[in-house]
């Protein structure tokens, strides 16, 4: 439904018009005047949200492919089939690797071996998936494992082939230690806090900083890193998608459902601990990722126990292909779809509001309101970019918002807004406008199978991995008027990888969480060095709380903000930042509301 604003415009000419028949006479000059404006005109356009089930990337259902796991056997290598692979992106975006390692328990790895892990992923990229790899010795519970001497080898010798394909690594499972990597029945002691603690270090070293690696048990984390066994323990917002160590570890359950403490999954100290584990799950998982794999039907295995506990724990996937008898139950059940499309995120817009009139170096305006109604949110960098389309040519101009998807969390509306400059060279015509949320590896991030399609109806591009706004803006060549000011505009050609990217729009994101119990944290970007007075102020504009007064260089902030000394109510938070250089305006400003409960 699309719906111009503006509509003041009738009684304005009715009050300076005398006679009825002038009005009528004078109505069409009131309204070619009106919906030609180059200063005022907007567009809002309200989106039907789709049920269909999409395979977006680095989340859902996945499929389990093996090497070198057969249980008592030493087998040859198996690489990865490059058209079996292209039959499961069909249906699926994730692909789980078990590489079998019991061959080397007590030797390197032989460069022929290297390679072939090489060329695996090379067909998962080929093929428009990403791998959840995980590296172990023993393929059931007498096998053994290898020394921690040899694990710290073969790590080493696995950095390269980590480095090299991030792009397509989702998150990397811990493995090694045990029995088929979980962490547990090892042969050679690794199961000591100690050794867990160098091993997960030595991984955590020879992965990409923007990669995580996951856990098989929840204490192990606690463990480690010298954690508390509650939920305080769980990841900050403030140390979110930071390359702290803690942030970097997530959680998989291997037996989920199968008992009342999934075969182990929550035991503590020899007693069950679910009353302390799921909470601390629950907090730790809004910024790490959880997924598994189902091992045995049980009285916990049915349908609404299985949503509840993935709504409540924060799912992203899961194996599709075990147990079956759990997962028939789910299909009986009538909840398999409903798993297929939560599953991790699940984003769809719910309205927008932009300029339908522009002009060369003038402003393009856009807000936008989604949702994410699935049950995790997304754990990997993500680009979000504003797109312009030439009708006539096809080009595409396009900027970088300012916005981090990741902290777009499960349940969550999101509102967002910013302006774009309008180059000079933009050629007057007809533009279709499009959101793009592509993967900002620069190997991926022209490949619509690595983008996210929204959930909505009518807006997904399938050639070219944009979601469609479904309205279009028309370009004027004149430049008259108040131009546009800021650091922000529309450009044609590709962006560079986002870890790279330096803030070119100041903004102020709304804290999360909000509203907020005691302690919520903000982001924002500085698109130059500034000197920042980041404040909170009461309704009544006294300030309570000075968050920021320095001088703070070109960049992205997380600030964290502990009310605890505050009343209940609403509160605004303020950010100034007045430029040290002549690059850019002297002085720019943004507030936030939020409320703080009790």
């Amino acid at each position: 439904m699309v719906v111009a604003k503006g509509s003041s415009w009738v009684s304005f000419c009715a009050e300076d018009i005398v006679g009825r028949a002038t009005f009528l006479s004078l109505l069409l000059t009131c309204f070619f005047f009106q919906f030609h404006s180059t200063t005022s005109q907007t567009r809002s356009v309200v989106y039907t949200a789709s049920s269909e089930i999409i395979q977006n990337p680095e989340r859902g259902i996945f499929q389990l492919e093996q090497t070198g796991m057969t249980p008592g056997q030493i087998t040859p290598y198996r690489k990865l089939d490059p058209n079996r692979l292209r039959t499961i992106r069909q249906s699926q975006s994730l692909v789980f690797r078990y590489f079998g390692l019991k061959q080397w328990r007590t030797v390197d790895l032989p460069d022929s071996i290297l390679q072939n892990i090489s060329a695996d992923f090379t067909a998962i990229r080929n093929a428009g998936l990403k791998i959840i790899p995980r590296f172990c010795y023993s393929a059931e519970m007498n096998e053994p494992d290898a020394s921690m001497a040899v694990i710290l080898r073969h790590l080493d010798q696995l950095r390269p082939i980590l480095q090299a394909n991030k792009d397509v690594i989702a998150f990397l499972q811990a493995g090694f230690i045990g029995a088929w990597g979980e962490w547990h029945s090892s042969t050679n002691g690794n199961e000591s806090v100690q050794n867990m603690r160098t091993i997960l270090n030595k991984i955590i070293s020879v992965m990409p900083t923007e990669r995580m690696t996951q856990l098989r048990y929840p204490r192990h984390k606690q463990a480690i890193f010298s954690l508390p066994y509650d939920s305080t323990a769980a990841v900050t917002p403030a140390q979110a998608f930071t390359d702290a160590s803690v942030a970097r570890v997530g959680h998989h359950n291997d037996c989920f459902l199968a008992s009342a403490d999934d075969y182990g999954t929550y035991w503590r100290d020899n007693r069950l601990d679910t009353a302390l584990a799921k909470p601390y799950l629950r907090l730790d998982n809004r910024f790490v990722p959880l997924g598994g794999e189902t091992c045995a039907p049980s009285a916990f295995s049915n349908c609404t126990n299985a949503v509840r506990e993935m709504a409540r724990l924060r799912w992203s996937y899961l194996n599709g292909g075990y147990h079956a008898t759990v997962i028939n139950g789910f299909i009986s059940g009538g909840c398999y779809e409903e798993i297929q499309r939560r599953l991790g995120y699940r984003l769809s817009l719910l309205n927008s509001t932009f300029t339908s009139v522009g002009r060369r170096m003038g402003k393009f305006t856009f807000t936008a309101r989604l949702t994410n109604s699935g049950w995790a949110s997304l754990y990997n960098p993500r680009t979000v970019e504003l797109c312009l389309r030439n009708r006539s040519n096809g080009t595409v101009y396009s900027a970088r918002l300012p916005v981090d998807p990741r902290f777009w969390g499960a349940g969550d509306t999101v509102l967002f807004s910013t302006t774009v400059g309008i180059p000079s060279n933009m050629p007057a015509g007809s533009y279709t406008v499009l959101l793009n949320l592509p993967d900002p590896m620069n190997s991926l991030r022209n490949r619509p199978d690595y983008s996210i399609r929204l959930a909505n109806q009518g807006t997904w591009e399938t050639a070219t991995g944009y979601n469609n706004l479904l309205d279009s803006i028309s370009i004027e060549a004149t430049t008259s008027g108040d131009p546009y000011t800021g650091t922000l505009w529309f450009q044609t050609g590709g962006t560079t990888q986002v870890e790279d990217m330096t803030p070119t729009q100041f903004a102020l994101e709304q804290n999360y969480p909000n509203p907020f119990n005691s302690s919520t944290t903000f982001r924002f970007s500085l698109p130059s060095t500034s000197l920042v007075d980041f404040s909170v102020y009461d309704l009544l504009g006294r300030r309570v709380a000075t968050l920021v007064d320095q001088v703070m260089e070109a960049s992205s902030y997380t600030i964290h903000f502990d009310a605890g000394n505050l009343a209940t109510g609403v509160y605004v938070a303020r950010l100034i930042a007045n430029s040290v250089n002549g690059d850019s305006p002297g002085r720019l400003y943004s507030s936030r509301k939020m409320t703080l409960l009790k």
